[in-house]
């Protein structure tokens, strides 16, 4: 593996340990034929409630993925799941013998991929393929505090993180 990558790679003990909080994601080896809805309730399986961000890139031409994606989680025990139950393992609901593949990304932090989805093409097209993003909402039922996970925009993105 070349010296540069290894700066990717996922060390569960530091996860663990909480020296390394990097929480943005890249996952590798998606079977093409996956949707970025299918991928998002495949990863939902393991972090339910603790995705901010969700994006898989779709060949326009041929409306497939292009084999990764990316997203952000909310704390390194999220981290520690998805890559405990996903990492080199083969893909759920598939018959690809792809196994899974999970690194950290090169962008890292709210301010820094919204500046990234500013940049986007993307971000003017269909809403099918855009991100997907998320924003905390607190919720109190029968005296109980929830906090879930909704789906968000990212005009509202942008705005919680200028």
């Amino acid at each position: 593996m070349m010296k540069n990558a290894e700066q990717y790679v996922i060390d569960p003990r530091k996860v663990e340990s909480n020296e390394d909080p990097r929480q943005f994601l890249m996952i590798r080896n998606i079977p093409n034929s996956i949707s970025q809805e299918e991928l998002l309730s495949i990863l939902e399986t393991y972090v339910q409630g603790e995705i901010e961000f969700l994006y898989l890139p779709i060949d326009k031409v041929t409306s497939c993925n292009l084999g990764y994606g990316y997203v952000s989680l909310l704390n390194c025990s999220s981290v520690l799941k998805l890559y405990n139950a996903m990492h080199k393992k083969r893909w759920p609901k598939s018959s690809s013998l792809k196994l899974c593949d999970i690194v950290y990304a090169r962008i890292q932090g709210h301010r820094d991929y919204v500046k990234m989805c500013d940049r986007w093409e993307i971000m003017n097209e269909s809403p099918a393929l855009q991100p997907i993003f998320f924003k905390k909402v607190e919720k109190e039922k029968n005296g109980v505090k929830q906090v879930l996970m909704v789906r968000s925009s990212f005009k509202e993105l942008r705005k919680r993180h200028p």
